[in-house]
């Protein structure tokens, strides 16, 4: 049961990381072209 809700926050954190990794991703990917190497 531990293990499970242990995952189950898991879960949901990286969803969270998900979602503002995608947005972040999202814009530097716009960026990225010529200007790969400004980060």
């Amino acid at each position: 049961m531990e293990k499970a809700k242990q995952v189950r926050g898991r879960a949901h954190l990286r969803k969270q990381y998900n979602k503002r990794f995608l947005a972040i991703n999202s814009d530097a990917k716009r960026k990225i072209g010529p200007n790969s190497q400004s980060q």
